[in-house]
């Protein structure tokens, strides 16, 4: 292996643990989504030996495991077969751990509630950080429609996480927990 191929391997490793949850959260089966995360090494490193250019890795890496999925599950739409249940529990020790595992349950309850697409959008930039830009190439999307569905999922991200706490102090402390762009 040539020191440039070395390097290229280990920008693309660096994603490893984005490609899994990308696909955790798609999927919602642990052993697939590692089985998926194989294949979408396997498949990068292949497109890379026939001199495929990548600008954005992460990005890329995504698209590979969207395109994944998508040919896995052709009879049935991609958002039909999506399943954004967190697999696993989490397991942490101290309280304030509890506290934010609990938090996370909530805001993870909550994105399961919203239609597919904003989901994935709102997935995508919040947990995955990639731009609008990114978002939209990988959806397939306008980056304008990219916004509007990240726009709307945040509106009904804080009207859910109000249903579960009437309590909360300000509706827009939703907004930055979610993230902005």
């Amino acid at each position: 292996m040539t020191q440039q191929t070395r390097r290229e391997a280990d920008e693309l490793l660096a994603h490893a643990d984005s490609v899994y949850r990308f696909l955790l959260r798609w999927l919602a089966d642990v052993h697939l989504a590692e089985d998926m995360t194989q294949q979408t090494f396997l498949r990068a490193w292949s497109s890379m030996r026939d001199g495929t250019e990548i600008r954005s890795p992460r990005s890329w890496l995504l698209r590979i495991a969207r395109n994944l999925v998508s040919d896995r599950f052709r009879e049935r739409p991609v958002d039909q077969v999506l399943d954004w249940d967190v697999a696993g529990p989490l397991t942490w020790e101290s309280s304030k751990q509890l506290t934010d595992r609990e938090d996370v349950a909530i805001a993870m309850a909550a994105l399961d509630r919203l239609p597919g697409r904003q989901r994935m959008v709102l997935h995508l930039i919040a947990v995955e950080q990639l731009s609008v830009n990114e978002t939209a190439e990988l959806l397939e999307l306008s980056p304008g429609g990219v916004r509007s569905h990240l726009a709307t999922a945040r509106a009904r991200m804080r009207e859910l996480l109000n249903e579960q706490d009437p309590d909360r102090k300000d509706a827009s402390t939703t907004k930055s927990d979610i993230s902005s762009t």
